[in-house]
């Protein structure tokens, strides 16, 4: 059997990981230093450095093609948290100095946790691999990229699609295209990048499978710019990684790496300007009434009637919501009675489709509710809009436990979802779930609730693939002229 590179020693990807493990030690000491002795400086730059360093592992392993879901998780989790601490202490007034503390206390133990979670995942190895032995399916990859434009195009029509949506906590007020589109489309994207970096352009035929692939990508690069700034983040960088990933073959070198830090850096303003987009949407949806939706056209064709000058505004909202550590401090300070995993039960309700599930509501009514709502029956947390993640309710299931309990949680149920969709043994799936994980495993929302309803869109989506390529793929690619080459990708290490 042929040897996948991604079989190979990555040493990058093993020095990055050594890296981390230091800059989390770095992290831990300077700000337990803070608590003990009020020294400020050691922790602003042991942030900085975690945050590169959490950044640099991500980057390189999903560029290599391969995820651990543990490692990445408690990663990104450590990096959503302590990233204002890299730069707050620069731009901050100083009636702000007392969240910047609160912040460091509470990120000692955020790193604490996942520090050791990181150990123990490294120590597992990779979930999820994409081998470089097998082609996607350039046709295969058109269809679903149509498939899902379609699905945003009707939304639109339909007036669902733009600002406040997309909600997981909400998701029982989706409608099922809605709650699909949301769930998989941002891994389209970088599904059509990896593809237009894997195949050859020097054919007629091959060129306008590029073509049509970067339409598609650049549409839904378009229509994610309402939704969620973060998310449309994710979505540019996993584009520029994942082109860089197939033009490469997952091999790391200098040229891939400078190649890697100049895309970057073109991005940073691209992202910056879009940011600036996605805040006046929002200062513009103030002025409307409940229940409508603003699309990036609607915006521009009505802005001036709504937005005046938010500079300011934007840059305070820069400096403020990061700041997530303030509502694990709430809660520290204020939960009288943790859930002991009724918030984790809840979610898995909240999660099952209404259309096949139409008594759930009842069941989560008898339950107390779902989310903050739960939290304030049962846990006396005041009500309020909580940046969730799954640190955060951790730790309102579980205390202290709760991060050890959750991932493991997690990264069980992934790693199942990862065995059962390989049984679709098709290049172009893995390609798409692969990123399908890059997305969640990224994301600071991911909370219980996106847990299972990424498990759920994933297999719908599982679904829509099998049949695109078992009914369509050959076809396609027969007139296409480049007929499919199907590779099974391996789970575990």
């Amino acid at each position: 059997m042929q040897r996948s590179i991604n079989d190979t020693q990555a040493p990058l990807l093993r020095a990055s990981s050594f890296a981390l493990a230091a800059a989390y030690l770095f992290f831990i000491v300077s700000s337990a230093l803070f608590i003990a002795a009020d020294l400020r400086v050691p922790t602003y730059a042991s942030s900085a450095i975690l945050i590169c360093a959490a950044s640099a592992y991500t980057a390189l392993s999903f560029m290599e093609g391969k995820i651990n879901i543990g490692a990445t998780l408690a990663a990104q989790c450590a990096l959503w948290y302590i990233l204002p601490l890299s730069y707050a202490w620069a731009i901050a007034p100083l009636w702000f100095q007392d969240t910047i503390d609160t912040a460091i206390r509470v990120n000692f133990f955020v790193a604490l946790s996942t520090f050791v979670i990181f150990l123990a995942s490294e120590a597992l190895g990779p979930t999820h691999k994409i081998h470089s032995t097998g082609l996607p399916d350039p046709m295969v990859a058109i269809v679903a990229g149509l498939l899902s434009t379609g699905l945003i195009v009707y939304l639109m029509a339909t007036g669902e699609w733009g600002y406040r949506i997309g909600d997981f906590e909400t998701e029982n007020r989706q409608s099922i295209a809605l709650a699909l589109t949301t769930g998989t489309g941002l891994a389209i994207a970088p599904l059509c990048a990896y593809v237009i970096g894997a195949i050859k352009t020097r054919a007629g035929r091959a060129t306008r499978q590029v073509l049509a692939l970067a339409c598609i990508a650049l549409f839904h690069v378009y229509a994610w710019i309402p939704m969620q700034r973060r998310q449309l983040a994710i979505m540019l960088l996993l584009i520029l990684l994942a082109y860089l990933s197939a033009r490469y073959r997952h091999k790391m070198s200098l040229t891939v790496l400078i190649r890697a830090a100049v895309g970057f850096i073109v991005l940073v303003p691209i992202i910056y300007a879009m940011w600036q987009v996605f805040f006046q949407i929002r200062v513009m949806s103030y002025s409307l009434s409940a229940g409508e939706t603003i699309s990036v056209s609607k915006f521009f064709s009505d802005s001036s009637a709504y937005v005046g000058d938010t500079s300011a505004d934007f840059q305070d909202n820069l400096l403020e919501r990061p700041f997530i550590t303030k509502s694990v401090d709430t809660v520290y300070h204020t939960q009288l009675e943790y859930l002991y995993g009724e918030h984790l039960y809840t979610s898995f309700i909240g999660a099952l489709p209404s259309a096949l599930f139409p008594w759930k509501n009842m069941i989560l009514f008898y339950a107390g509710g779902v989310g903050e709502g739960l939290w304030t029956v049962k846990g006396m947390i005041p009500f309020d809009d909580y940046s969730n993640t799954i640190f955060l309710d951790s730790i309102v299931d579980f205390g202290y436990f709760g991060p050890f309990i959750y991932f493991a949680i997690f990264v069980l149920f992934l790693f199942g979802l990862c065995i059962l969709t390989t049984r679709l043994k098709d290049q172009t799936w893995s390609v798409f779930f692969f990123y399908m994980l890059c997305v969640f495993s990224v994301s600071i929302e991911a909370s219980p609730t996106a847990l299972f309803v990424f498990g759920r869109n994933a297999l719908i989506a599982m679904g829509v693939f099998y049949v695109v390529c078992k009914v369509f793929g050959q076809r396609l690619s027969r007139r296409a002229g480049s007929l499919p080459r199907r590779n099974v990708v391996r789970t575990g290490g």
